[in-house]
Order: structure tokens, then sequence, then C-alpha cells
């Protein structure tokens, strides 16, 4: 029996409670079978108790009685105090080992999962999975990206926690009389590598809103194209193309999420063939349909194939969001050298550059090429 975590197949719409919005729904469409890659919630159990066993709820209302939203000082130094506190206590090591036995085996069928020989087997040599890490209440939060390895995931849960007292969340509550006792989710989802992304609206009676561009949807990506179609037909009845050059992806080397500039005959081309405006068109009606309601669906294409990696009630959105939580800065992807050089030179290596040059020597090994032969490119183009 577990406490603090549970599978996608065993959460129900009517479990925002402890799964939170998003989760409540992507475990409600999970079991409806639509295309939902699998994943786990965390559930608002885990945050409760967090808190509980390092006395933070008192510590945290302590710093929030009082204060003065509009001084822009005060907020971002209560906020800096509350987020350092969450991240820099540990979890009870039940909690984080329940979260990093659930990643284990977030790709594996539920039949292999009760199997010894079979769990034996993945924890001695199955390859760690590439993860999204999300935040699952109705509002915008914290959301990490081609997150790999257990202590990582741990890490970027915590981070979770942390956005809940970004100082735009803070100034959010206090401005819509909201308390600050607040409980979260936290989905964690096998990572779509996507070659698309983008959200569709299924706005009104008639007609379908999709947004779409190259890539991963991460903070700071370049803007959408859009494309309003008709619901009956999914034809297109309006276009607005953007200017896209570049897009979020992640490196086959380090497993980073790096910026990319688009080849040419991409730049050339519309993001989405007519295949793919039927798919989304028709995904998004039969998501209403389930909801009983319009609905902001986020999707993703890998390899053809169309994933649904979220939706939420378009009534339901706040007119007013927080800004996640700030992510690092992409590198360009002909930047990444300069990791396996840090290696080289390095007498303490970073666990970063570590995981990245261990990606690296794999893949070199994989295609028959001489790590040292990269490394040696690499360096020429980071010269």
């Amino acid at each position: 029996m577990t406490r603090y975590c549970k599978w996608f197949k065993d959460i129900k719409r009517d479990y925002s409670d402890i799964a939170g919005e998003k989760g409540a729904n992507l475990g409600e469409m999970f079991n409806a079978s639509f295309p939902v890659p699998p994943g786990f919630v965390i559930t608002t159990d885990a945050y409760r108790d967090f808190l509980k066993t390092k006395n933070l709820d008192k510590k945290i209302q302590d710093k929030l009685k009082g204060i003065d939203v509009e001084n822009n000082e005060e907020l971002q130094k209560v906020s800096k105090e509350i987020q350092d506190m969450i991240l820099q206590y540990q979890m009870s090591f039940e909690m984080k080992d329940e979260i990093q036995d659930f990643y284990r085996y977030t790709e594996v069928d539920e039949e292999l999962r009760n199997i010894k020989f079979a769990q034996d087997f993945i924890k001695a040599g199955r390859e760690p999975s590439f993860v999204a890490v999300r935040s699952s209440g109705e509002q915008k939060g914290a959301v990490f990206l081609n997150i790999r390895g257990k202590d990582p995931v741990v890490a970027a849960v915590q981070e979770c926690w942390a956005s809940l007292f970004t100082p735009e969340a803070i100034k959010f509550r206090v401005k819509n009389n909201l308390s600050h006792k607040t409980d979260t989710a936290v989905v964690v989802q096998k990572q779509i590598n996507a070659e698309k992304s983008g959200t569709v609206f299924s706005k009104d009676n008639s007609q379908i809103l999709i947004e779409a561009l190259w890539g991963l949807g991460d903070a700071g990506a370049p803007s959408p194209s859009k494309f309003v179609l008709e619901k009956e037909s999914s034809k297109v009845l309006e276009t607005e193309n953007s200017d896209q050059v570049w897009m979020f992806t992640r490196d086959e080397y380090t497993g980073r999420t790096v910026k990319k500039n688009l080849a040419p005959e991409i730049l050339k081309s519309q993001v989405l063939i007519p295949k793919e405006f039927d798919q989304l068109s028709e995904l998004a009606q039969e998501v209403e349909k389930h909801f009983v309601s319009p609905q902001s669906i986020t999707w993703a294409i890998e390899k053809n194939k169309v994933y649904l990696l979220q939706a939420g009630s378009i009534d339901t959105e706040p007119d007013v969001e927080p800004t996640p939580m700030p992510q690092p800065e992409a590198p360009n992807a002909d930047d990444l050298g300069t990791l396996a050089l840090e290696a080289a030179t390095s007498k303490e290596i970073h666990p970063e550059v570590q995981q990245a040059v261990e990606n690296l020597i794999k893949t070199c090994k994989q295609h028959g090429v001489e790590t040292r032969d990269v490394i040696a490119e690499l360096k020429k183009k980071n010269s």
C-alpha cells in the first residue's frame, strides 16, 4: 500500500482533492483510453506531511503574516526565504523512496510491476526515463522538462512545492483573498520528445483554435502559429503563422533541453499537416464531450503520434495567473561541447556534467564512434 503516489490508472476525475485538477483530469483521460503518456501523481498528502514533519507550515505562515505585497523588496525577500526553506529540507526516507520507486517504473506495464524477477531486472539495468514534472493546480505553476534520474526527480518535486510561493503566486492569493494554506499535488509523466507541440481549445460550438510550434513548448519558447478550424469538417478557416526560427529540443548527448535552429526546409513549411489538423480537432471534441465543457488541451507530436499531456476546463481558468517559476535558460546545442570539456579538466565533476559525459560515451559506443574524436570536434566548434 502506497501513501504518497498514485498511478494515473488509479485516479479519477473527482480525485482533485488529492491529485490536483491536472492530475485528476490526466487520470480520467488515461482511463478513458485517450493517448496520454504514462505517469503518476505525488498527492497532496505528501506536501502536507512534508510541511508537518519540518514544522514548515507555521514558519511559512509567520513569514507571510502582514506582508505588504505592494512593497516589491519585501515581497521578493519573503518569497525567497520561504522557497529556500522548502528546498533545503530533505523529505522523509519513506516519501523519497516511494517517489523514486514509482519513477523507476514509469514506463513499465502494470503486469510487469508485480513480477519479482522483472522488478529485479528493471532495478539492475533499465535506463532511467526522461519525465516531465509539473505542478497540478488549476493555476499555472512550475514545469520541469527532460528530468532524468531519481534524485533530480525528487529535487524537481520540491521545486514544484516551492513554486507555490513565488512573488507572483503570493501576490495573486493576497489580491484575491485566498488562503496561503494551500495544498498541491505534482504530476510526473513520461517526457514526449516533441517534434511539434501546442494547445488546442474547443472554444465554442462551431470552432476549434489550435496553437502550434516546432519542438517542446517550454517556458520562453517562440510564439506559436495559430489556426482556427471549423469543428464539423476540420477545415482551416484562419491561419496566423509565426516567424519561429528556433525550437526547444532534447540534446541527444546530454539529455538537456537546448535551443536549436530550425532547418531551412522546416522554415519553409507549415507546422501542421492536414492529417494532424484532423487528429487534433477530433481529439479536442472527444475530450470536450467526455468532460461536458470546452477544454484547453496541451498536446505534443513525436514520431507522427499525437499525445495529450494535460487538459482543463476553459471556463475555470483564472483571469490572472501567477507566473511560473523561472527556469534556467537552455543552452544552444552548439555550446554543449563545453560540458564534456569541463569533465576532462575538472577534478570535481558536477553531477549534471557527469551525466552529460556518460550519455556522450554511450551514444558514441552505439554508433561506433570514438569519444575523443567527438570531443575534439566539439572543441573546434566552441573555440
